[in-house]
């Protein structure tokens, strides 16, 4: 099989959004032809602007030269991603290119959308009735311009049918990860992201902003210089009374402080990363038998059962369970 990839750059495309999946679909090249050294290779890419210009200018002011507009992607179109660019809302509305965009879209075998890219897709009528997603900071936008789409601002990336929503920047990179699973298995896959040190593989329903990342961005010292000590001591007493303390502040301060700067209680937060970190050790890597799982703190805590870790985090807990070796919680 030999798949066409077009990937289309706005006015403003953000390089990643583009040369993120570029770099996974010609890794992927690069780990099948070791494997398969006759065979032509597996991807064949081409870089395109959604006008009639052979430049994109890209944010940051680095400038990309390509083949030529959209219709240079031509006929045997297999995946097609539209990349992130200067908000579609600022832009004149160009009518031949989402003309285009509704009918190859609608033919394509996979169909994706990085980032503000979904805007494009929302406009060409192609995600309608359809579960979505885009960068946290234009999911409202998405929702109100467009009240037909389920939006769903969580996760890094939704499939619906051969129709992709994702995240922008580094997610652009996971999502690519993601159909090279799909074509070739998670054998090539996990040798592709180990080969760009990727996560094997960030599942889609990852949410896009971590707990600990929060925690990270705080202005408040004291708080802030809590994070690398809670993620090293998730197994430890982090009560109120235990981190009031260790922040040197009062309980009824530390408590009231951390809630008004995350919006959560502590015990909820703690909860989530506890959660975040199971999850995320869980995709990581196989714990290979019973007595190495009994030794992980993760599978002690109560709270963490698969409905939970599914309501709070967005992960799927059968999947979990089921990478557990069959492990109860």
């Amino acid at each position: 099989m030999r798949a066409l990839i077009g990937l289309l750059g706005p006015p403003e495309a953000r390089i990643l959004d583009l040369a993120g999946p570029w770099e996974v679909f010609t890794r992927a090249n690069e780990v099948l032809a070791e494997q398969q050294p006759n065979q032509k290779p597996a991807y064949h890419l081409t870089l395109a602007t959604i006008d009639s210009a052979k430049l994109i200018d890209c944010f940051g002011q680095l400038s990309i030269r390509v083949g030529g507009g959209f219709r240079s992607l031509g006929p045997g179109l297999d995946t097609l991603l539209v990349g992130r660019g200067r908000a579609t809302w600022e832009l004149p509305k160009n009518e031949d290119f989402l003309t285009w965009l509704k009918e190859t879209g609608s033919n394509v075998r996979r169909l994706a959308a990085i980032g503000s890219g979904a805007f494009y897709l929302a406009e060409a009528g192609l995600l309608q009735g359809k579960r979505a997603t885009t960068h946290w900071r234009w999911a409202d936008r998405l929702k109100t311009s467009y009240p037909s789409i389920l939006v769903d601002p969580t996760p890094v990336f939704v499939r619906d049918g051969h129709v992709y929503t994702s995240a922008d920047v580094s997610v652009s990179m996971d999502l690519s990860v993601a159909m090279v699973e799909e074509d070739y298995g998670c054998m090539v896959a996990a040798e592709v992201a180990k080969r760009l040190v990727l996560f094997v593989h960030r599942p889609g329903q990852q949410p896009q902003v971590s707990q600990a990342l929060k925690l990270q961005s705080s202005e408040n010292d004291r708080l802030r210089d809590l994070r690398p000590w809670i993620l090293n001591h998730l197994e430890n007493d982090l009560s109120v009374g235990a981190l009031a303390k260790r922040a040197a502040m009062s309980v009824r301060n530390f408590s009231r402080r951390f809630r008004q700067l995350f919006g959560v209680t502590l015990a909820d937060f703690v909860t989530r990363v506890r959660v975040e970190t199971a999850c995320r050790r869980l995709e990581e890597s196989k714990i290979e038998n019973r007595a190495d799982r009994d030794r992980m703190w993760f599978f002690k805590c109560r709270a963490i059962t698969p409905r939970f870790a599914l309501v709070i985090t967005g992960y799927d807990g059968r999947n979990l369970r089921k990478q557990a070796g069959g492990f109860r919680f």
